[in-house]
């Protein structure tokens, strides 16, 4: 049996453990030693001194997770669109530089994890799809870590507004997020992944993005982003919340539909504070 985290290893000798149980490890993200010694001024990252001489120009949202999508998406919550519309761009339009090419290199592994969520919820959603397999296995830490890579890309390349027209180019909290990334900030609960379960909620495999930042009216600090994919609507909080018709870190995300079950199994660090809950989605038929 090859292992659902999808290495291409058996699974006995990857991620399977005992009593049924799962664990992936979480994917190293920084650079390889030695440090450089150099700040790139451009790069959110340039503060650890650990960066190269040449600025990347890479998707804010990962290009393996657009590849998924498609080259042409739907796109809502940016500033060049106004609010309650959507335009269909290229992929080629989210795209900026705000990391060295040393820490975008560094973050591939965490992109590709990206990218493997992003395919296996277009498939798991899509009726009409047939799935190789029915079970696949992720490191919760690597979605949320890629979450908030999403989130610093979005900052750093002013694609964030608090209301239409205002672009957010600078916060106060920019290196406590960087923190987190890091993982140099100690967990608390209701601060990470929250994944919307509100009755009624519809779900749809066309390639569509909507990002909105989380701000408290006021200030010029950002708490994290909601970001849509398909009509599945994620929260990632750098602020400890409590997130109505939601489920905080859950251990599985289900698919259900007449003629088949598939899931996305999530799992955390015996350290890290989760729900332990599926999330289910049931589908109920096609509407014209």
């Amino acid at each position: 049996m090859l292992c659902p985290c999808e290495s291409g290893n058996d699974a006995a000798s990857c991620c399977q453990r005992s009593k049924g149980r799962w664990y992936k490890p979480p994917e190293n993200f920084l650079p390889k030693p030695p440090i450089t010694g150099f700040s790139h001024p451009d790069c959110y990252l340039c503060h650890l001194h650990d960066c190269d001489k040449n600025l990347s120009c890479e998707h804010y949202v990962s290009d393996n997770a657009l590849k998924v999508m498609g080259t042409i998406l739907e796109v809502s919550g940016l500033p060049w669109i106004k609010a309650g519309e959507s335009k269909y761009v290229s992929k080629n339009r989210l795209k900026s530089g705000v990391l060295c090419t040393r820490h975008n290199n560094a973050f591939s592994s965490l992109d590709i994890q990206g990218g493997r969520f992003v395919q296996r919820l277009r498939e798991f959603c899509d009726s009409s799809a047939s799935p190789n397999r029915k079970m696949v296995l992720f490191n919760g830490i690597d979605i949320e870590k890629w979450c908030l890579k999403i989130f610093l890309g979005f900052i750093s390349s002013a694609n964030f507004q608090a209301v239409q027209g205002q672009v957010i180019r600078q916060i106060n909290n920019m290196p406590e997020c960087v923190n987190l990334l890091l993982g140099n900030v100690p967990d608390k609960a209701g601060r990470g992944l929250w994944i919307r379960t509100e009755p009624g909620q519809n779900v749809k495999a066309t390639p569509s993005l909507k990002v909105s930042p989380i701000f408290k009216i006021g200030t010029n600090q950002l708490y994290g982003l909601t970001f849509n994919i398909f009509g599945f609507d994620f929260l990632y909080s750098t602020a400890p919340i409590n997130a109505e018709d939601s489920v905080f870190r859950p251990s599985q995300i289900m698919f259900r539909s007449p003629s088949r079950l598939c899931r996305i199994e999530i799992s955390w660090p015996t350290n890290v504070i989760h729900s332990g809950s599926s999330v289910i989605f049931n589908w109920k038929g096609r509407h014209n």
